[in-house]
């Protein structure tokens, strides 16, 4: 019995154990990650402010702005590809780092689309203070349900990007998660019909659960997808046509 009991509390304590090297283990990573991030901060931040040429000051990043890792990640994308036709679901900071790195590159054209008239003045407004009017389309969309696309997810008028075709880079920032856990479900379903062969997609937020249910929704119904997870602050998701 007491053979038997110490046999117990050996494995007992051999699992207690293994199971302590795997939290810390995991701790570690994210933590390794949360730091990688903080150094390159300033860095990125720095870089942002140098695409800026008015001298105007930039809104703040991160909290339901863009963070600096995504926005860095979102020129990583335009130098790279040199899109022609960029659109972003959800206006802002992010907003003016596409369409200052369209003028930097020297093409391109940025189609914004906010839901909120309010926020979309203070867009309209920032893009007036950098000069870039003549790289973005700011559209607003109101959300609403709609029986095709989102007939139980409020999403943006589909009246108001109808005419939207050959789309190079989708930024899918918006709506805002509030709204609905899968606000942004529609955004890939909608646009499928509307990307130019070479197409890439961003999704932001991608650690939420909602986001993460919505990119499992597009895996299982859009055929020939590619979904690479991007270890950002706050998780990004990078979709792009599959390639054998």
């Amino acid at each position: 019995m007491t053979t038997l009991l110490l046999t117990s509390g050996i494995a007992l304590n051999s699992a207690l154990l293994v199971g302590l090297l795997f939290y810390i283990r995991h701790k570690h990573r994210i933590l390794y990650r949360h730091f990688g991030n903080l150094e390159l901060a300033p860095w990125n931040a720095q870089s942002l402010h140098m695409l800026m040429t008015a001298g105007a000051p930039l809104p703040k990043a991160g909290g339901w702005a863009a963070s600096v890792d995504f926005l860095t990640q979102i020129i990583s994308l335009l130098r790279e590809a040199k899109p022609e036709h960029v659109v972003e679901l959800g206006s802002g900071l992010s907003t003016l780092i596409i369409a200052a790195e369209l003028r930097r590159i020297g093409r391109g054209s940025l189609t914004s689309i906010e839901h909120d008239p309010d926020y979309a003045a203070i867009t309209r407004c920032n893009i007036a203070l950098h000069g870039l009017q003549d790289y973005v389309d700011l559209r607003i969309a109101p959300l609403m349900t709609n029986e095709k696309w989102a007939p139980e997810v409020p999403w943006y008028d589909v009246n108001t990007l109808s005419d939207l075709q050959s789309v190079d880079l989708l930024i899918i920032d918006g709506p805002p998660m509030p709204v609905h856990p899968l606000v942004r479900s529609p955004a890939l379903p909608f646009f499928m019909q509307r990307f130019s062969p070479r197409w890439t997609a961003l999704l932001d937020d991608a650690s939420r659960k909602g986001e993460q249910e919505i990119l499992q929704q597009w895996k299982n119904q859009i055929p020939n997808i590619s979904i690479r997870h991007l270890a950002l602050e706050k998780g990004a998701a990078l979709i792009t046509p599959y390639k054998a």
